[in-house]
């Protein structure tokens, strides 16, 4: 049953969302945007129970307490695999969209025992807009000193990536999110290799991340191949346009071999 669980990891509370499956394929889901995992509930009744499929909510998301130190993609990286060794989670297969993706890599690069049967990229780059990265990084910045610019940031970004949970989320948890929005307009994609076998989902139309940053990924994932989806970078994961369930799941499901939802 999908549902969403705590734990203590690193004696951080840290929530996750589960559906308790009980086999060999797990499948890890790191959204994009910040998005907590409250987000996927709608697929409780369609995840397929053959497979275990995992949302963590990142630090300052859903019931997961903040980090104690800042939190830039690195140490996110080391959270979630802390929290995957809890779990004991194996012979995964990471899905990592957009700011999700950025994570992934990280957990990838700096853990390299770690059992990864397979990788899925949607969207991943890094985060371009060169000509508005200097005025968006001091939009970015101010929040983290002044409370009352926090909440009004964050509640243009549920605004910009549907998110429905700017009246539930504590206000002393956004520091977090301009730490983690700074983290993504200074992200540099890291010099590593990996012979992983990686699919990259890639938008159709992405004005967020361009064939560059693409052609960077693929050097350090040779081992990949490449589709092209009708979605968009900024995805709605309540799946009103039902992109998710219709497009993105089965694509993926198709390319992996395995069914993540039951139809």
């Amino acid at each position: 049953m999908w549902s969403q669980k705590t734990c203590r990891v690193n004696s951080i509370q840290t929530s996750y969302w589960d559906n308790g499956g009980d086999t060999k394929d797990t499948l890890i889901f790191l959204p994009g945007g910040n998005a907590s995992g409250m987000h996927t509930k709608h697929l409780d009744e369609e995840l397929n129970s053959n497979i275990r499929f995992v949302v963590p909510d990142y630090p300052g998301r859903g019931k997961s307490d903040s980090l104690h130190e800042t939190s830039n993609f690195q140490n996110l990286a080391k959270h979630l695999f802390s929290l995957f060794e809890y779990l004991k989670l194996k012979d995964l297969t990471l899905i990592g969209h957009s700011f999700g993706w950025a994570i992934a890599d990280e957990v990838v690069r700096q853990n390299k025992s770690l059992k990864i049967k397979h990788l899925v990229y949607i969207d991943p780059g890094e985060f371009i807009w060169q000509p508005l990265r200097l005025p968006l990084k001091i939009l970015f910045y101010l929040p983290i000193h002044s409370q009352k610019l926090r909440e009004l940031f964050w509640y243009v970004i549920c605004k910009v990536f549907h998110i429905f949970e700017y009246h539930s989320i504590a206000k002393d948890k956004l520091k977090d999110l301009g730490e983690q929005w700074m983290a993504t307009l200074n992200y540099k994609i890291p010099n590593h290799q990996s012979s992983i076998s990686t699919l990259l989902v890639r938008s159709m139309h992405d004005a967020i991340i361009d064939k560059h940053n693409v052609e960077k990924v693929k050097r350090i994932y040779p081992n990949n191949w490449e589709i092209f989806l009708p979605i968009p970078h900024i995805m709605d994961y309540e799946d009103r346009d039902g992109k998710v369930r219709k497009i993105l799941f089965p694509a993926i499901s198709k390319e992996m071999g395995v069914n993540i939802l039951l139809h």
